[in-house]
């Protein structure tokens, strides 16, 4: 196995079931020696090793998108050890029976120029992530919404910058499509309500 790649796969309940044989290595490499060695991993749910509701948030989303397409997707983010800057792309891809194979690809390392950055570090300080509330698309700019897998490089919210919290709202054609829809039930209400009140007068 190339020593740049690292692996791990969960489970459809995200149980941490395999990792690769270079694993620890890479663990103590990154100041985890004690809490993340493959015999304390094995059998824990993945979301005990993220940090911050917003990581949880993104990767839940990832992980319904990849198991319901059935689609590999590659997201590049960055992971440093206390002393170099560590860039690299997440390979994500579906398994049998809800099962992800996680592929972490070291592309480049350069020396620490300033504090360690981590795929697990969330700054209140840095801007709002907006969010369509129905189809989990990330607005990128002024009124521009591209699908997670696309709008997580472009905003490179898991390089140099902290992922920032998250807020809710809609994107332009799920506003229109929640107008729709509400705009419907108005309408069944009315004739509900109309046929209610022709019934009670007939059996009075």
């Amino acid at each position: 196995m190339n020593n740049d790649e690292y692996r791990y796969s969960i489970d459809g309940e995200n149980r941490i079931v395999s990792v690769s044989d270079n694993w620890d290595a890479f663990a103590r490499a990154n100041n985890g020696a004690s809490s993340i060695q493959s015999d304390d991993i094995i059998g824990k749910k993945v979301w005990s090793f993220f940090a911050g509701e917003e990581i949880k948030y993104l990767f839940r989303q990832l992980f319904e998108y990849v198991r319901n397409k059935q689609k590999v997707i590659i997201i590049p983010f960055r992971c440093d050890s206390p002393v170099e800057q560590r860039f690299l792309e997440l390979r994500l891809e579906p398994l049998e029976d809800q099962g992800l194979k996680f592929t972490n690809s070291i592309i480049k390392v350069e020396k620490c120029q300033s504090k360690p950055e981590s795929l697990f570090d969330v700054d209140a300080d840095n801007g709002v992530l907006k969010v369509c509330s129905m189809c989990k698309k990330l607005e990128v700019s002024d009124g521009q919404w591209l699908d997670m897998e696309q709008g997580i490089p472009v905003l490179n919210l898991f390089g140099e910058q902290a992922v920032p919290p998250i807020s809710h709202g809609l994107c332009k054609p799920c506003y229109h499509q929640a107008l729709i829809e509400l705009r419907l039930t108005r309408k069944k209400n009315r004739r509900r309500y109309s046929s209610e009140q022709v019934e009670n007068i007939h059996v009075s």
